[in-house]
């Protein structure tokens, strides 16, 4: 049978979830569909294993490109930038992207860096009142980042230094906050607990922030020290970077302010912009963004990015009809 959009929807968000925990019992609807689905034979599934090490399928590979404290080659306003902590989302962006290329073995990488592990990145003991070098390591480690990747003789590679590099933390930059929200808040500094993502039609980052709360809680105190507190409420948004570095970021109140998970670009039948949003927290909504406006495919950046500061946010209460 055909299926619309709105049960494909409803099945997405809660019968995987339904059949994730009943280890596959529930059935999709049947659709007629053009997609192949691949065999399970091309992955071979791997057993649980206590030892503390990366295990891959047979027939898999993978190339260690940045890791946690790794060096950018970049200087921010607290001096020499690393790799972040918690990494979630990762998008990646040809260097010839906004000319319409492709080139599938150089590009500019973005890094989500979703929470931080105090223990490891500033030494806290977990008792006693942090310092503020040790806040100021841990906002450094969170938010998100911009590094160069090749791939050389088949083996991806970090290229430090690139003048692409950059940190987005919850110590810098200001972000401009757009939407109904821009006349009360008009900026906040830096992004933290940044989940997963999306990418825009116009080679820009939808970077998630998800559990904002965290920050001032007893996990992080970093309320510890007059001055580095939170004001929560520049935080929960969707952020928009480039990470060609040409446009300012961006933080867009008309996405909503949740535990945001994901953000998912198409466009409508009608030519505007639909951005699908999950909230990630038990017994909550889910979202669906459409621009007041329709898309131009000759647009500049500057101008498609406008699209997501005016239009109607809907939240879908599939629990409850």
């Amino acid at each position: 049978m055909a299926i619309s959009r709105r049960n494909f929807l409803t099945y997405a968000g809660i019968g995987t979830a339904a059949a994730l925990a009943g280890r596959g019992t529930a059935k999709a609807p049947t659709a007629r569909s053009h997609v192949r689905i691949a065999s399970p034979d091309l992955f071979k599934p791997i057993a649980p294993s206590p030892a503390d090490e990366l295990r891959i399928p047979s027939g898999f590979k993978y190339d260690v490109i940045c890791s946690r404290g790794d060096a950018l080659g970049s200087t921010g306003p607290l001096g020499p930038e690393t790799a972040g902590d918690g990494m979630d989302f990762l998008a990646f962006f040809p260097m010839d992207a906004l000319v319409g290329g492709a080139i599938a073995t150089d590009g500019l990488l973005w890094m989500n860096n979703e929470y931080v592990l105090p223990q490891l990145v500033s030494k806290y003991d977990g008792v006693s009142k942090k310092t503020e070098p040790q806040i100021l390591a841990e906002k450094a480690h969170v938010g998100g980042g911009v590094i160069r990747v090749t791939r050389e003789n088949g083996v991806w590679r970090h290229k430090p230094g690139s003048r692409y590099a950059r940190r987005y933390c919850a110590s810098y930059p200001e972000f401009t906050m757009t939407g109904p929200v821009a006349a009360i808040i008009p900026t906040a500094t830096g992004t933290f607990a940044n989940c997963s993502g999306g990418r825009t039609l116009w080679n820009t980052v939808l970077s998630c922030e998800e559990n904002y709360h965290e920050a001032n809680a007893f996990k992080y105190r970093w309320n510890d020290v007059p001055g580095h507190a939170m004001n929560l409420e520049g935080y929960g948004w969707i952020v928009e970077v480039d990470p060609f570095g040409d446009m300012r970021p961006m933080k867009h109140s008309c996405l909503g302010r949740f535990a945001h998970e994901n953000a998912a670009m198409r466009l409508g039948s009608s030519g505007k912009l639909i951005v699908y949003m999950g909230d990630d927290k038990e017994d909550q909504c889910f979202y669906k963004f459409v621009s007041a406006e329709p898309y131009r495919a000759g647009a500049t950046r500057a101008e498609c990015r406008k699209l997501l500061e005016q239009g109607t946010l809907y939240a879908g209460d599939f629990a409850n009809g």
